[in-house]
């Protein structure tokens, strides 16, 4: 016989404490009022990717683009600016780890991810404002700098582009703005190989101080960016060592004429890009002409002529500016 069902009508009411008493009431309502959407996606976007990264490991991650024998790893005392940040690679993992732990395609909350080689001479971060790099002072002439030559633009004075970029460049050597990146634009069915390829590199001390690659496309379907960093856009030898080596490990295109272009932080910072008003070239040098000595470059100030520099930098100011900022 089947046990006689009841409705419940009766048993349990309103004021009873089976929903819990009112302190327990406002605890449940707190805890619920607090969870936060973008927190949950951002821990499981965190679990996702581990298990994400696992699949890619057997599909995307190829061999590495070089034959050759990797160059030794150099001994001593390695420094990581970045250990501890999930974005960035660190010194107990290998090339494939990273790339395993943190894929760069697929990425839905990491702007940027970054590898720092390890045995680079100025161990601060690279790419950003940190270091001992004198970053406001830098931007604030910068745009004064800036703002002066399209006055005298406005007022039919004709100043010189290659002025501009002068002052720039010394200004940015005399605050220790001097980081540079040479630019890869690789499509994403080479993304994971050739970032393999550069993060391998760069923990080998094979490149420049450090790279980093952009984990989100920005533009559906366009390439992704991988920025290789020296630490000086003045030491044009290092500039060219580096971009041989990227020949070398075969992430240049075939033909040497079809250039890669390198650019220095600071017309990063002053959001100096192609087509600009001021008429200036958004990178410093392209792969085709530093590979054949064909480039130019600019001096590096002297510290002992800081002087005569910042009296080259107070010419390039009008009277106005000059009134204005005393």
């Amino acid at each position: 016989m089947m046990p006689k069902s009841h409705s419940g009508d009766g048993y349990i009411s309103d004021e009873s404490d089976f929903f819990g008493d009112d302190n327990q009431k406002h605890e449940a309502e707190n805890i619920a009022n607090a969870f936060s959407k973008i927190d949950f996606h951002q821990q499981w976007s965190f679990l996702q990717r581990s298990v994400t990264a696992k699949a890619y490991t057997a599909t995307q991650l190829l061999d590495p683009v070089v034959s050759r024998p990797s160059t030794p790893v150099p001994k001593g005392p390695r420094i990581n600016p970045y250990e501890g940040q999930e974005d960035a690679w660190q010194l107990h993992e290998t090339a494939d780890e990273f790339l395993e732990r943190v894929p760069p395609l697929n990425n839905q909350y990491l702007d940027w991810l970054w590898v720092a080689n390890p045995y680079a001479k100025k161990a601060d971060k690279f790419g950003d404002e940190g270091g001992n790099r004198d970053h406001p002072q830098f931007m604030k002439r910068g745009i004064e700098l800036l703002e002066d030559f399209k006055e005298r633009k406005a007022r039919k004075e004709r100043p010189r582009p290659d002025d501009l970029k002068k002052a720039i460049l010394e200004l940015a050597t005399e605050n220790g703005i001097t980081n540079g990146k040479w630019l890869l634009f690789v499509t994403t069915d080479y993304v994971n190989t050739v970032w393999r390829t550069v993060v391998k590199a760069t923990i080998e001390d094979r490149l420049g101080n450090g790279a980093k690659i952009a984990a989100q496309d920005k533009a559906t379907g366009g390439p992704r960016v991988i920025c290789i960093y020296t630490n000086d856009f003045n030491d044009r030898e290092d500039i060219r060592r580096v971009v041989k080596e990227l020949r070398e490990l075969k992430c240049l295109h075939k033909d040497e004429k079809q250039s890669i272009w390198y650019k220095c932080d600071a017309y990063t910072y002053l959001s100096i890009m192609s087509g600009n008003e001021y008429g200036l070239k958004a990178s410093l040098y392209g792969s085709a002409d530093i590979l054949t000595n064909r480039d130019l470059v600019v001096k590096p100030v002297d510290k002992g002529k800081r002087k005569a520099s910042q009296a080259s930098l107070g010419k390039f100011f009008s009277p106005e500016r000059k009134r204005r900022a005393a």
